[in-house]
């Protein structure tokens, strides 16, 4: 299984495929994504600014990288930089309009800085581009709250249309 070995092992790989090739944008991409993720367990804000470092050095090699954004979004949320946060997403989005963590992730940054009907699209969306992940339909029903909506309804309303295409797409 999964265990912290294993992951620290792989960080370590791309390190190594990093090392071999200094602009290797998706192991750059890689590594942002890792070290943000790492910094929920440690803590330690070098993690983060790691993942800022890496994101940047992917965007370096390939502007076109969306995953590079993403990371790059996420390290600065968890910085608490939420409206840079919103724009690296939105570029993100731009560069793969079928990625539903960045839209997800920018939609929460606008939560957090009280931009709620600004989030709400963005939260739509990531839960339109994939039902299967949970943390976007908690946004929205968070989102739904905040504008003082009955998140239940709202919610229910979004599921039977979103059924509703995927039936319709069969």
């Amino acid at each position: 299984g999964l265990n912290k070995g294993a992951v620290d092992q792989a960080r370590e790989l791309l390190h190594t495929a990093v090392a071999l090739e200094p602009n290797y944008a998706p192991a750059l991409a890689t590594l942002a994504n890792a070290y943000g993720f790492r910094s929920i367990a440690t803590t330690d804000p070098t993690d983060v600014a790691r993942a800022i470092e890496f994101a940047d050095r992917a965007i370096d090699g390939d502007s076109r990288n969306s995953e590079a954004y993403t990371w790059k979004g996420y390290a600065l949320m968890r910085q608490s930089r939420f409206e840079e946060a919103a724009v690296a997403y939105r570029r993100a989005t731009d560069l793969d309009p079928a990625h539903a963590p960045a839209p997800y992730f920018a939609g929460s940054s606008l939560l957090f800085v009280g931009r709620i009907a600004d989030a709400l699209p963005l939260l739509q969306r990531a839960v339109d581009l994939d039902s299967r992940l949970g943390m976007p339909w908690l946004g929205l029903g968070a989102a739904h709250l905040s504008l003082g909506q009955s998140a239940g309804s709202a919610i229910q309303l979004r599921a039977r249309t979103h059924a509703r295409r995927r039936a319709d797409s069969v």
